[in-house]
């Protein structure tokens, strides 16, 4: 194994490192062209409190923000990236770290449920159930609303 020697920044470095980091240079070249490892980039600008030129283009503004939260029992989440111009996936996540629980009425389930399955015993529900308490899981609520998600 290699030793590593890390060598302290000089203030010249840093106002390259953040010139090249705002304008949107990856960690990667900026690295080659320092003569520094892509781990020693990334921390020195988070360190330096830096974000990328790009990176800022994907974050979420205040407007995104109050249409998100409106819209949650509104509209679908597809629905609503359609919309601002986001993937199902970003508002799924943003919502998420914004605390919203999306709950649109139109939604159409993939799948219908027998919430009375278990109700009354037979040999195919007790099979399931057996699978379920060595090799499963059930997850009844997730982000504060029912689910009801079962997998073996």
């Amino acid at each position: 194994m290699a030793d590593i020697v890390k060598r302290p920044w000089t203030a010249k470095e840093e106002q390259q490192l953040s010139e090249m980091y705002t304008m949107g240079i990856d960690a990667r070249t900026i690295a080659q062209r320092m003569g520094r490892s892509v781990r020693s980039i990334w921390g020195k600008a988070h360190c330096l409190g830096l974000s990328h030129k790009s990176r800022d283009d994907y974050l979420y503004s205040s407007d995104e923000d109050a249409f998100l939260v409106q819209s949650a029992t509104k509209m679908t989440r597809a629905q609503i990236g359609k919309k601002i111009g986001r993937s199902e996936g970003s508002v799924s996540r943003r919502g998420e770290r914004l605390g919203i629980v999306f709950d649109a009425p139109g939604k159409t389930a993939r799948y219908t449920k027998n919430m009375r399955f278990f109700n009354t015993p037979s040999v195919v529900n007790a099979h399931i159930a057996g699978w379920l308490a060595s090799d499963g899981w059930i997850r009844p609520v997730g982000n504060g609303k029912p689910i009801n998600q079962v997998s073996i």
